[in-house]
């Protein structure tokens, strides 16, 4: 019989659990995929996130935190914290977007609300972008 697990060692074990479920519902779940698309960059510095919008396609009308800041530039560099609620629209779609860290992995992530086109119905979708450490 194996001596009974300290619980230090039984909560890593029970981390590495939470994770792992946690990491199969965000990558299995079909509702949650890989990002639109919003950023061709997005790196985190401590307490900062910052973010380049792509060059061409769409533009978003940004607001951090309830505050309108305007419509992006292509190419734009958006620097906000860690704790910051980050809303780009658009004409169809809605983006939410907050920091999430599991274990040592930094992610934004996304959640999207758009109209279907074909059915009209409200959609609801999550995305996630793992953050390059600068």
């Amino acid at each position: 019989m194996s001596p009974p697990l300290s619980s230090n060692v039984r909560g890593n074990k029970m981390n590495k659990i939470i994770v792992a479920i946690t990491m199969c519902v965000l990558l299995c779940d079909s509702s949650f995929a890989a990002d639109p698309s919003l950023f061709v960059k997005a790196t985190i510095n401590k307490d900062s996130i910052k973010v380049t919008f792509p060059d061409t396609g769409t533009r978003y009308l940004i607001e951090l935190n309830g505050k309108e800041l305007g419509v992006n530039e292509y190419g734009q560099n958006l620097l906000f914290n860690k704790t910051d609620r980050l809303r780009l629209s658009e004409k169809h779609s809605t983006y939410l977007i907050t920091y999430l860290q599991i274990n040592e992995k930094c992610y934004l992530q996304i959640k999207e609300t758009g109209i279907d086109q074909k059915s009209g119905e409200e959609v609801k979708k999550a995305y996630y972008k793992v953050l390059e450490i600068e």
